[in-house]
């Protein structure tokens, strides 16, 4: 009887020993599977994570680009007319006092010495005096000393050392033939930039005025 009864304890000893390993197996499976899952959602979260990151930084990175390039636009806005208008108060004060002291100098040459005599009058041809360049002479007037806006020094100063005009011959024969109708025949020279002028009368030359090759002012 009792041999009998072995080989059927033996069988029901392996099943239960096969049920606990297919148990212990189906609960590792499960334990390994949840394990996984667990793993590979917080891997996801972490993912999500740097993303959010990463997007946040490029986004400051983006909105401080931003930020600088609106202010850097607004400091030029603001910077450059104040610049340009600078550049034009510099330029309106360095040509208004050249234009202004041309404009005294010639009107006081020409209208502004009644009460002299004419031995003591600064003569010019109109046409001479708008060749001269005023304004560098007034420079070196200032340059050597000279006072500033006295009108009758820098007048002064321009007669006794303008440049001669290279086409002066030119301007002179115009001034004579408008004021007088006469052709220049030949110039002859005579002192420092004086010139005796001729003319043709009868077919011979003959002396007419005498002419300053600097101011252009003649007299008979």
């Amino acid at each position: 009887m009792k041999k009998k009864l072995i080989p059927i304890i033996l069988i029901v000893v392996a099943i239960v020993i096969i049920s606990i390993v297919v148990f212990s197996s189906k609960r590792t499976d499960t334990t390994t599977a949840d394990n996984t899952n667990k793993t590979a959602l917080e891997n996801t979260k972490t993912n999500e994570q740097k993303n959010d990151l990463e997007n946040t930084k490029i986004n400051n990175q983006n909105s401080d680009s931003e930020s600088t390039k609106i202010d850097n636009q607004d400091t030029n806005s603001q910077d450059n007319p104040v610049d340009v208008i600078e550049n034009k108060e510099d330029d309106t004060t360095n040509e208004q006092p050249e234009t202004n002291i041309k404009e005294e100098v010639i009107d006081y040459i020409l209208n502004g010495q009644e009460n002299k005599s004419d031995a003591d009058k600064l003569n010019w041809s109109k046409s001479f005096l708008e060749q001269v360049d005023i304004a560098k002479l007034y420079d070196e007037y200032l340059t050597d000393g000279g006072k500033a806006d006295d009108i009758e020094e820098v007048a002064k100063y321009i007669t006794l050392n303008a440049p001669i005009s290279d086409n002066w011959k030119e301007l002179f024969e115009n001034d004579l033939s408008e004021t007088y109708g006469e052709k220049v025949s030949k110039l002859e020279p005579l002192e420092d930039d004086l010139y005796q002028a001729y003319i043709t009368s009868d077919g011979k030359d003959v002396p007419f005025v005498v002419v300053s090759s600097r101011t252009g002012y003649y007299h008979g």
